[in-house]
């Protein structure tokens, strides 16, 4: 797969920039200083996640050190 990183002036432009195609996803992840319930209590990633238009996958910190080890 491969990946694409977006920019614009605020998150909601940056999703609304992204050329999204079937089948295609976004990861998020979480903040060193927390953990996954906060990103989901007032945080802009519950924005985000309500806002995309594709299926979001959430990556709880140090989800990708574990997933290198398999």
């Amino acid at each position: 797969g491969e990946l694409a990183v977006v920019s614009g002036n605020g998150w909601d432009q940056a999703l609304d920039d992204a050329e999204w195609l079937d089948g295609e996803i976004l990861a998020l992840g979480t903040s060193p200083r927390g953990d996954i319930a906060r990103v989901f209590l007032g945080s802009r990633a519950t924005k985000i996640v309500r806002h995309s238009p594709v299926p979001v996958l959430i990556l709880p910190r140090g989800a990708a050190k574990e997933l290198s080890r398999e």
